[in-house]
């Protein structure tokens, strides 16, 4: 999903909200199976509700919160823009 993001803003420069869209019609099929669905359904969340959220840091901070019951360590991050996503923490150096 990272590549199709990519691809959707890179080569194809589709704004946040039409790629919102595209993965909201990906989820919408039963055709697909989807990788980590609930990680998918988290950060997409957190890319529609946060100003300036990377898609890929959206990602990264889903997939490291692990299994629903599983530990809720914070994402550690250097990046500013990052460190707004809910359950991160930013390192400050």
């Amino acid at each position: 999903m990272l590549e199709v993001e990519w691809v959707l803003r890179s080569a194809f420069r589709k704004s946040k909200a039409a790629r919102i869209q595209a993965f909201n019609a990906l989820l919408g099929n039963g055709a697909l199976q989807i990788e980590h669905h609930q990680a998918f359904e988290i950060a997409l969340d957190m890319f529609e509700n946060v100003a300036r959220a990377d898609f890929a840091d959206c990602i990264h901070v889903a997939m490291s919160r692990g299994q629903p019951d599983g530990p809720r360590e914070p994402l550690v991050t250097f990046d500013r823009i990052c460190a707004r996503l809910p359950g991160t923490q930013r390192l400050n150096v």
